[in-house]
């Protein structure tokens, strides 16, 4: 090799490694990047955890003050001990109704206030508590639909009308029937 060809060849060497020492020198630098931002970030993290800690402590501290005065503000016999009282119970329904009352239309506010009425809820009250019991409803119901069709079918059979009154005495005897049930079930269980 002459001397020309082996300074060249060198010179190639050269090149080749400065490519390769830069390459190295990129990926350093690149690792160093990400690495500064991931301690950037758990900077910021742990910023924003200790600020995230200091604003809860001084809203809990301002809560704990609020409370403190709310509780020196009202009186004992204001505040709420035990079950609530019967004024109480009522003060609240009054409040939860009105609530109800402004989100209903026209017909909705009239139709409230009829079914509300003190009087109606308890006559509706006492119905559902004698007459209009659950299990007696069922027996009567089922009653008078066997009744009436075994009776149907009696009726067509040999040929004569039924009046009508069948299934309303069918489903008075069925409600009859409930009834004694319902009252004996619930004196055996107390």
């Amino acid at each position: 090799m002459n001397e020309k060809e082996r300074i060249s060849a060198q010179s190639r060497e050269k090149e080749s490694n400065q490519e390769q020492l830069d390459e190295i020198a990129a990926e350093q630098r690149e690792a160093m990047r990400d690495q500064l931002e991931r301690q950037e970030r758990k900077q910021e993290n742990i910023e924003s955890e200790d600020e995230v800690l200091h604003r809860a402590e001084r809203l809990a501290q301002k809560a704990e003050i609020e409370k403190t005065e709310h509780s020196k503000d009202t009186p004992l016999n204001e505040r709420y001990r035990g079950a609530p009282s019967r004024k109480q119970l009522h003060d609240s329904f009054k409040q939860q109704m009105q609530s109800v009352r402004e989100n209903l239309g026209i017909g909705g506010k009239v139709f409230s206030t009829i079914i509300h009425n003190k009087t109606i809820e308890s006559v509706s009250n006492f119905l559902s508590v004698t007459i209009a019991r659950p299990n007696a409803l069922l027996s009567g119901s089922i009653a008078a639909f066997v009744t009436v069709t075994i009776l149907y079918f009696v009726a067509k059979h040999y040929g004569f009308q039924l009046s009508g009154f069948e299934t309303i005495l069918a489903f008075i005897l069925g409600w009859l029937i409930g009834i004694i049930y319902d009252y004996s079930i619930s004196r055996f269980r107390k």
